[in-house]
């Protein structure tokens, strides 16, 4: 019997340990912000350039155990780096001229599982992402039309706790595309189409509220 109620207390104590942690953290959300969106090689040419900053937003909830799930959208132009004649009977924005240079807007949706590493002092996070990405803003008209890009990510963060419920965090994003998206162009252009590759890496900073 004494046995017994040794191993029913030490039973219970761990029980309360992992409910205790659970109850004392249940759940904790992160918002981030693209810091900005390198991309490599849009077009595998080098024919564009990214252009202007990085928009959008980063949103993941950790569960208790240090699991969790996420999901991330942004977006960045880019634009044509060279001023060429458009071909007859096409949009002035084809290639761009120095007047309109031609610009997309690259946007990218991601959804993340992650994992709160069991440091001390420090919140190290790992974690893994697929999603898509598709072309937007002023590419369109003229009987373009586009097919999106799928993606895979992997990803680090490191975030700081500055007060018992709020950590201030910065994560790296490595962005692979496992299938290219095409930019199909109408019959005025001869019914070309052109492949992209929205590969890159995103920096973001943010921070995670606890409840």
């Amino acid at each position: 019997m004494k046995r017994v109620m040794i191993a029913l207390s030490l039973m219970g104590l761990v029980w309360a340990t992992l409910t205790g942690n659970a109850q004392a953290e249940i759940v904790s959300v992160s918002y981030g912000l693209p810091i900005t969106y390198n991309i490599a090689n849009f077009d595998g040419e080098g024919d564009w350039e990214t252009d202007g900053g990085t928009s959008g937003y980063l949103l993941h909830v950790k569960l208790p155990f240090g699991l969790g799930i996420g999901m991330e959208n942004y977006s960045r132009h880019v634009k044509a780096k060279y001023a060429v004649n458009p071909p007859a009977g096409s949009e002035s924005c084809y290639w761009g001229n120095t007047g309109n240079p031609c610009r997309f807007k690259v946007k990218n949706t991601m959804y993340d599982v992650f994992y709160l590493l069991p440091v001390p002092v420090l919140n190290i996070t790992v974690g893994a992402g697929l999603g898509t990405s598709e072309i937007g803003g002023d590419w369109s008209g003229d009987g373009r039309s586009t097919e999106n890009a799928g993606l895979t990510q992997l990803y680090a963060q490191v975030g700081y706790p500055i007060l018992a419920i709020i950590d201030v965090h910065v994560s790296y994003h490595q962005i692979t595309a496992v299938s290219k998206g095409k930019i199909k162009y109408g019959d005025s252009l001869g019914g070309q189409t052109d492949d992209f590759d929205p590969s890159g890496s995103v920096l973001a900073v943010g921070a995670q509220f606890t409840f």
